[in-house]
């Protein structure tokens, strides 16, 4: 007599082969799930961890970008008072990198003090 697997389709001699590659079958079933499982979790870490960076991204920009404004407003409003700005830059050692001079905001200020139109 034969006994038919409806869960592997295939005909087995015995009640115990049947029962045994079920089993067997059942456990390659459930490994797989909990592979799929640890799989979509590590997926959601790395989306998030992702997310994380995209918001933290996005805020240093906006910091850098409000404390460039105020900077500029700051020095423009300098220049508006005295005419022109100077600042030096060092490096870390406290020697001078380069010099910056900020005497005009726009060309056409420069035009205009040069040419005097």
């Amino acid at each position: 007599m034969k006994y038919y697997s409806e869960l592997l389709k295939k005909p087995f001699d015995t009640v115990e082969e049947l029962e045994n590659a079920e089993k067997e079958k059942n456990e390659q079933i459930n490994a797989l799930k909990v592979k799929n499982e640890e799989r979509t979790e590590r997926a959601k870490e790395v989306e998030n961890a992702y997310k994380k960076y995209i918001e933290t991204k996005k805020k240093l920009f906006e910091e850098i970008d409000n404390s460039y404004n105020e900077y500029l407003k700051l020095r423009d409003k300098f220049v508006d008072d005295y005419g022109s700005f100077h600042m030096t830059y060092t490096n870390k050692d406290g020697e001078e990198k380069y010099s910056l001079t900020d005497a005009f905001k726009t060309v056409s200020d420069l035009f205009t003090e040069l040419f005097g139109f």
